[in-house]
Formats: C-alpha cells, structure tokens, sequence
C-alpha cells in the first residue's frame, strides 16, 4: 500500500468535522478521493446520507466514509486489508473524534461482506473505491448475494474516467453516472423504479 504521507492531508469538506485535516497514503496504488469529487458525490447522495448506516470498502484513508458521518451519517464501518491503511483510518477517525460512530475491519472486502452478512448487518450507502486495475463487478454480486445493501440503499463506485460501468444487475439501476476530471461515478440503487 504505502507509507504515511504527511503532504498529501485531505480535508473534511463540511459537515459536524468541516476543515478537520485527515491523513492518506502515499504510493502508486494510493488515489485519495478529491474533494471536488467528494463534493460533487455527496450532492447527487445529498439526504440519503442523514441517518444512513454506512460501508467504506477499500477505504484507504477513510475520507469518504468520515465525510459521511460528517454529513450526518449514523455510523460507518471502514474496510481495508492493508495494515497501514488500518492504522491511518484508526488515526483520522481519532483526529475527528468519530470512534463511537465506527468501527474498522482489517479484511479483504470480499471476507468482510460475508462476515457482515453473518452479523445480518445491512447499509443505506456503501462505497467500493479500488484500486482501478481491481475493480470487479464480482464484489457488487457478493454484495447482493448476501443481502447486506437495504432496499433503496446506494452503490457508489468510484472508477477511472475511460471505464464505462455497464449495469449487469437486474435488481440495481444506475441512478448516476459522471466524470470528474480523470475520475468516474456511477451510483446504482436497488431495487429503484427509475
């Protein structure tokens, strides 16, 4: 993954935590969430985010998951394999004093979407941000398979800007699907009569 990255601190854009400086990661695999693309996704969410319970899946730094809960989200669950990603999320979340609205899995996303199921937890929103050369739709069936998205509930999937995501499931609609700059959104809802 990367080391800790002391020049490359984001920011919560707005929300209970506005302006508090979080950290990322540094190395090539490492794409932190821009805030114009922060800005422009939690637009097009706007008032599903209030109350919702959230999964940050590839976290990273878990920028999208604390703009969440800054925005008012219920509580948020980060998901990330990589052991510094682990401890830079634990870092962020003390820096916005978020820890008892949290909660972080050191897992690949794959192991973490059956161990929730089994806990029969189920998320308003959930965020897939892999590295692009990972990205694989196999993740958004695994997710349907084991029921852990509510009814109406969101898909945000953030991709390269040149990936045209073609909506392959039946039970999810893609509700929106923009590019920023070198970066893609497409947002899918399920069961949505769109």
């Amino acid at each position: 993954m990367g080391k800790e990255n002391k020049d490359k601190n984001m920011r919560v854009i707005t929300g209970i935590a506005k302006g508090r400086k979080i950290e990322t990661l540094e190395g090539l695999e490492v794409r932190p969430t821009s805030d114009k693309v922060k800005g422009a996704l939690f637009s097009i969410l706007f008032d599903k985010v209030q109350d919702a319970d959230v999964l940050d899946l590839y976290a990273g730094s878990g920028a999208l998951g604390i703009e969440a809960i800054s925005r008012g989200a219920k509580q948020c669950i980060f998901v990330d394999r990589f052991k510094p990603a682990y401890d830079i999320i634990k870092k962020n979340l003390e820096t916005v004093n978020f820890q008892g609205v949290s909660s972080i899995l050191n897992l690949d996303v794959f192991s973490a979407v059956k161990q929730l199921s089994i806990q029969k937890k189920k998320f308003d929103i959930i965020f897939i941000d892999p590295p692009y050369k990972e990205l694989d739709k196999s993740l958004i069936n695994k997710i349907l398979e084991n029921d852990i998205l509510q009814d109406k509930g969101v898909i945000v999937v953030e991709h390269d800007y040149k990936f045209k995501f073609e909506n392959e499931f039946d039970s999810l609609a893609i509700i929106a699907q923009k590019n920023y700059g070198k970066t893609g959104l497409t947002l899918l809802m399920l069961n949505c009569e769109c």
